[in-house]
């Protein structure tokens, strides 16, 4: 098998044209693995009826981001692995060029389109690694004092036409070698939502190389609930503080429910 695409879903609103985008665009041989971390019947079912050849794996609760969809990367069959968000529509030959381009280039371990917005504007989805104070007030009432900062942060200085080397890109859509699992592991299940996708690619530097790739694009119909909520909020902050800590002092370990840290 060549490809897997593997989709983590929570009931979201825009499920069904993300996949048909990928059914409509994708010439490739692939393999289409949903995983419910909910238990809405009727999605689940019109689901299937839609696309019948879609593998879905039924979860009994929501397990959050990371480890609900490692149990999709886990039973993931191809040489390539695409790591989508339930909110991304997918352009034609996106998909294709980043398999033809990995194919091409052994030594990137993760591959990630340029994303646009709902408007088709650009998204800076391809960022720098993050400093704490500049996350800390990124999410709160004082973000004007670190303006700087996060333009920093989100790589306004880079000429986003061009495809290079980067520090870490947005979880949504990431195209990942298969063998980079069998050499770091898979998401740290940690993280419940954010910053799982920073952590996981800076594990990935360690084998190969993370690549913003804009000659391709996708819309990212984001919904930036931290911004919004409390919950998300907290649970940002939390994922936040973990991942300072982890790669501080604990950077080759997981700490895992109830066991403590536990290497890699």
């Amino acid at each position: 098998m060549k490809l897997s695409i593997v989709t983590l879903h929570t009931n979201d609103s825009l499920i069904l044209e993300t996949i048909s985008s990928v059914y409509k665009t994708v010439k490739t041989p692939f393999e289409f693995i949903l995983v419910d971390n909910n238990k809405n019947k009727e999605r689940k079912e019109q689901i299937k009826k839609e696309f019948p050849k879609i593998k879905v794996l039924q979860n009994p609760k929501n397990y959050g981001y990371a480890r609900g969809i490692n149990g999709g990367l886990r039973e993931s069959q191809g040489d390539f692995v695409l790591a989508l968000n339930p909110d991304i529509l997918v352009f034609e030959k996106t998909i294709d060029a980043m398999v033809a381009y990995m194919e091409k280039n052994p030594e990137i371990a993760v591959l990630g389109p340029k994303l646009l917005n709902a408007d088709q504007t650009l998204q800076y989805s391809c960022r720098r690694y993050p400093q704490f104070w500049t996350m800390v007030f990124r999410r709160g009432p004082f973000k004007k004092l670190v303006k700087e900062q996060i333009q920093e942060y989100e790589m306004h200085d880079m000429d986003h036409s061009k495809s290079q080397e980067v520090d870490w890109m947005c979880g949504g859509f990431l195209l990942i070698r298969k063998e980079v699992f069998e050499k770091i592991g898979y998401m740290d299940e940690f993280y419940f939502l954010y910053f799982d996708d920073v952590d996981f690619c800076r594990r990935a530097q360690k084998v190969g190389k993370v690549i913003y790739y804009p000659e391709v694009a996708a819309i990212h119909s984001a919904s930036y609930e931290s911004k919004k909520k409390l919950i998300p909020f907290l649970i940002h902050m939390r994922s936040m503080l973990y991942y300072y800590i982890k790669n501080t002092f604990f950077p080759e370990h997981n700490l895992v429910k109830w066991k403590g840290w536990k290497r890699h």
